[in-house]
C-alpha cells in the first residue's frame, strides 16, 4: 500500500487505493481510500483523504468470483457428459429402436424390449434436464416449492394422482449449493413416490423454521417392503448416495458463511464478519477427517483389545502407577496398531476426489483432482500416466507397510 501511495503522490492526480486493514477489535476489513490533491499555483499544497468501508462489496465480489469458478467447472462437466455419456445412450436407443422394427409383434421379447427402450428414453430426458441444470447459474432464483411442484408435469404423471405442495413458516434465504442439493433430494423422493408407490395422493411439504428446514413427502401408496428395508435390494442401493449427499450438505450448513459456527461466533461477539471455513484447506481437512476417522479408530481399537491386560496388572503390582503402566507397557504395545491405522488412513486419503472438489471449491489440489485436470483439461496424458504410476507405487509401498504393522500388532 505504501508503494502505491507514493506512486499516486508522484502523479499529482486524484487516485484510489483499496486495502485491508486491521481495526481495534482485531478484525480485518476492506477500505477504499480516495486521495484528492489541493493544487495552488501549479503545485500540490496538501492532500485530502477519505476512507470508505467496502467489506460487504468485497464479499459480494468474492462470492461472484467463486460462483463463476463453479459455473465454469459445471459447464465443463455438462459438456463432457453431453458429448460422451448422453450421446452414447442416444445412439444405443436409436439402435434398439431400429432393432425393434424387425421383432415380430407376437414375440414374447418385444414387450420387454419396449420397456427397456422406454426406460432409456426416460433416462436420456432426465440426463438432458440435469445437464441443463449444471449449465445454469446458482445465482438464479430457485423457489424450491415452485421448482418441485413441476416434477409432476416433468415426469408426465397421470393427472388422476392428487399432488399437493404446501409451505409453512417464513421462507429463509438458502445458500445456492445447499439449495441445489435440497432440490435434487426432494426431486428424487418425489420421483420414487410417483413411479413406485402406486399412490393416489402425494403430498410435498416444506417447513421453514428459524434455524432449520424440514422436507416431507407423504403418499398413500404401498410403501417399501419391510424385507427390502432390512436387507436392501440386489443391485439397488438407495440409501448411501443420499446419506453422502446429506453429509456434504451438513458440513456446508455448519461451516458456511451463514452457518451454525459463524452465526454462533458473531452472536458471541468474537467476530463481526464470517470466517471462511469452506473452500480452503480447513474445509477439506474437516471433511476428510469425518470420512477417515472410523478407518483410523476401529483398527486401533481392535489392536488395543488384543493387548493382555495382565501385563498392566503386573506393572502395577511392581509399584508402577496407572500412568506409568500406560506409557511404559500399554502404549509401546499399541504402537504397531497405531501405525497401521495411520497408514490405512493415509492410503485411503490418496484417492479423495469428491470431498476436495465440494468442500475445497477446486482450490485445494489433491492427487485425484490433479489427474482430472491433466486428463480432461490439459490433455497431458504422459504426465497423467507418470502421476498415476507414482501414485500406484506409493500406495503399494504403504500397503506393504500397513500389512507388516498389522501382523506385528
Amino acid at each position: 500500500m505504501r508503494a502505491l501511495r507514493q506512486h499516486g503522490f508522484s502523479a499529482n492526480d486524484p487516485f484510489e487505493i483499496d486495502a485491508r486493514l486491521r481495526g481495534r477489535d482485531g478484525v480485518y476489513r476492506w477500505f477504499l481510500f480516495r486521495y484528492n490533491p489541493l493544487v495552488e499555483q501549479g503545485s500540490v499544497r496538501r492532500w485530502y483523504v477519505t476512507a470508505t468501508e467496502i467489506e460487504s462489496r468485497k464479499q459480494e465480489e468474492d462470492r461472484v468470483r467463486k460462483e463463476n469458478v463453479r459455473l465454469e467447472e459445471r459447464t465443463r462437466l455438462a459438456q463432457e457428459l453431453h458429448d460422451t455419456l448422453l450421446q452414447t445412450f442416444l445412439g444405443a436407443s436409436m439402435q434398439l429402436a431400429m432393432a425393434l422394427e424387425d421383432v415380430p409383434f407376437d414375440s414374447q421379447v418385444k414387450p420387454k424390449l419396449d420397456r427397456i427402450l422406454q426406460v432409456m428414453n426416460q433416462g436420456i430426458e432426465e440426463g438432458r434436464n440435469t445437464i441443463q441444470g449444471l449449465r445454469s447459474s446458482d445465482s438464479q432464483t430457485l423457489d424450491l416449492a415452485l421448482a418441485l411442484s413441476g416434477v409432476q408435469q416433468e415426469l408426465a404423471v397421470q393427472p388422476s394422482i392428487d399432488f399437493r405442495v404446501s409451505v409453512t413458516g417464513r421462507q429463509q434465504p438458502i445458500q445456492p449449493p445447499v439449495r441445489q442439493e435440497v432440490y435434487r433430494i426432494g426431486r428424487e423422493a418425489l420421483l420414487n413416490a410417483f413411479r413406485h408407490s402406486q399412490a393416489k395422493c402425494v403430498e410435498f411439504q416444506l417447513e421453514y423454521a428459524e434455524s432449520d428446514l424440514r422436507m416431507r413427502v407423504r403418499d398413500d401408496g404401498c410403501g417399501i417392503d419391510p424385507q427390502v428395508l432390512r436387507t436392501g435390494r440386489d443391485g439397488h442401493a438407495f440409501a448411501p448416495p443420499n446419506a453422502r449427499r446429506v453429509t456434504r450438505i451438513a458440513w456446508i450448513v455448519i461451516l458456511g458463511n451463514g452457518g451454525v459456527v459463524n452465526r454462533w461466533l458473531q452472536s458471541a461477539g468474537l467476530t463481526r464478519t464470517p470466517i471462511e471455513f469452506l473452500y480452503n484447506e480447513f474445509g477439506v481437512m474437516v471433511g476428510m477427517v469425518n470420512v477417515l476417522l472410523p478407518f483410523f479408530v476401529l483398527p486401533l481399537y481392535a489392536a488395543m483389545r488384543r493387548i493382555d491386560r495382565r501385563l498392566l496388572d503386573m506393572a502395577e503390582s511392581l509399584g508402577a502407577s496407572r500412568l506409568e503402566s500406560f506409557w511404559r507397557v500399554f502404549f509401546p504395545l499399541s504402537l504397531p496398531g497405531l501405525g497401521a491405522s495411520m497408514v490405512l488412513a493415509f492410503i485411503l486419503s490418496l484417492g479423495f476426489y469428491i470431498t476436495p472438489a465440494i468442500l475445497g471449491g477446486g482450490r485445494v489440489p489433491m492427487v485425484a483432482n490433479m489427474m482430472d485436470l491433466l486428463i480432461n483439461q490439459f490433455a497431458r496424458w504422459q504426465m497423467a500416466a507418470v502421476v498415476s504410476v507414482a501414485l500406484l507405487l506409493v500406495t503399494l509401498l504403504f500397503y506393504g507397510i500397513y500389512q507388516w504393522l498389522r501382523e506385528r500388532s
